[in-house]
């Protein structure tokens, strides 16, 4: 099934055929438990599937790790991670994102859906950084709108400079609790920028 809905393509979503088709047999089996370990266990199937087609595993856990659940759309962001990976920027952004990821789980904060505050922005690299960053956001949404993920890491893998020199020059977690996390939501708002492709931060 997963060979059909990728190399068709059929933009089927298989978490919801999977619970539509065990709804049908809710009074042999626990329907809902039924579908989600049918569906990890699909999931799982994916590595092997590209595996032969010598894609490294964890391009497909970077994709996996976003929660989707329609093979053709992830299919195209595996692409996407595959290419990303041949540019020169992305070992460096996938250590940021490493980075980026560690920071915000020890900060303990929940930033939920805040936005950055322009005027805690005190230092230029955090200036800069956010400046680029609603740039990119603007610059990928129709590429999102598309599923053109190669194009979406392309613009981000732009950012790597701004990145280097905001952690060059920038104290994350600053004294000031209105400055520090003002900064985690930077850094939040970054890192969900490459989330709507893949995790990077898993890339090896």
């Amino acid at each position: 099934m997963l060979r059909i809905l990728i190399e068709t393509p059929v933009p089927l979503d298989l978490k919801g055929l999977l619970v539509t088709a065990a709804a049908q047999l809710s009074s042999k089996v626990d329907a809902d438990r039924a579908a989600d370990e049918v569906l990890e266990y699909s999931l799982d199937r994916l590595k092997g599937y590209y595996e032969d087609k010598g894609v490294p595993a964890d391009s497909v856990e970077a994709v996996l790790a976003t929660g989707g659940t329609m093979p053709s759309d992830i299919d195209r962001r595996v692409q996407a991670v595959e290419t990303f990976r041949k540019l020169p920027e992305a070992a460096a952004l996938s250590a940021a994102n490493k980075r980026i990821r560690n920071i915000l789980r020890k900060s303990g904060q929940d930033l939920g859906a805040q936005t950055v505050a322009p005027g805690l922005l005190v230092e230029p690299a955090e200036q800069r950084l956010s400046a680029r960053i609603a740039e990119a956001t603007l610059a990928v949404a129709p590429m999102q709108a598309r599923q053109d993920y190669s194009g979406v890491l392309k613009v981000l893998a732009g950012l790597r400079g701004d990145v280097d020199v905001f952690f060059d020059a920038v104290m994350v977690m600053a004294d000031d609790e209105a400055l520090r996390r003002n900064r985690l939501v930077l850094l939040g708002s970054l890192h969900a920028l490459f989330l709507s492709v893949a995790d990077i931060s898993v890339l090896q």
